[in-house]
């Protein structure tokens, strides 16, 4: 057998041993700065101009692969990471000719906060919805709460409005309102009666914005009609 040529040990991979090759060829040549911003309120990330509510450990296999640069030698790699408060730990692994070999790395991490666009629009007077119910029963109102809360649609809720007779729940996403008035309905039964106005004009794509009222009239309305 062989030695290294630069420590005398039994020579692994080329002319070195796994320790000096290593050195002289690390399995990461480079990585690029990982930076990411979190909403502060939500905890979404912002990904590709897009809010995304994951977590980061979810994100983060999906980034390494576009932030680090392996070595070109090394076959079938493998990364995996753990987090600290301020980094990444890093364990890359694989074969350079077919020996098995893996360094650790910390590499920085940063993450800035800022507001999403949807948790911006909560509890201000901005909506784009309005569910509208009258002569609310337990059931209904029990029904509506669970699964604002299940659905995690809490910050498209801006506020709850007492009416005569009832209740308006203005939200400031038109798709999470209809999706809630169609469960309601699935659920509950009933009828949905939608109506909508123009808001205002999107200056980008030229197109009138229009916000949408659906009146949610449950079941126990129709069965009173029909005594």
């Amino acid at each position: 057998m062989k030695p290294c040529i630069i420590c005398g040990r039994i020579r692994e991979i080329k002319v070195f041993c796994r320790q000096c090759y290593l050195k002289k060829y690390p399995l990461l040549e480079s990585f690029k700065p990982i930076s990411l911003i979190r909403c502060s309120k939500c905890g979404s990330f912002l990904i590709n101009n897009k809010w995304e509510k994951r977590s980061l450990e979810n994100i983060l296999p999906g980034l390494l692969k576009n932030k680090l640069k392996l070595n070109p030698e090394l076959q079938n790699p493998k990364s995996d990471f753990k987090l600290s408060d301020v980094s990444i730990i890093v364990n890359i692994s694989g074969t350079v000719e077919n020996i098995h070999v893996s360094e650790e790395y910390e590499l920085p991490i940063e993450i800035k906060e800022r507001t999403c666009s949807q948790c911006s629009k909560q509890r201000t007077s901005y909506y784009e919805a309005i569910i509208q119910i009258r002569k609310p029963t337990a059931v209904l109102l029990y029904t509506i709460q669970h699964e604002i809360k299940k659905n995690d649609w809490d910050k498209y809720l801006n506020k709850e409005a007492d009416v005569p007779n009832g209740i308006d729940f203005f939200f400031n996403s038109k798709k999470i309102a209809v999706a809630l008035a169609k469960i309601l309905k699935k659920k509950l039964g009933g009828k949905l009666k939608f109506s909508k106005r123009i808001f205002t004009r999107d200056r980008q794509s030229s197109r009138d914005v229009y916000r949408v009222t659906i009146f949610y009239e449950h079941a126990l309305h129709d069965s009173k009609q029909k005594e």
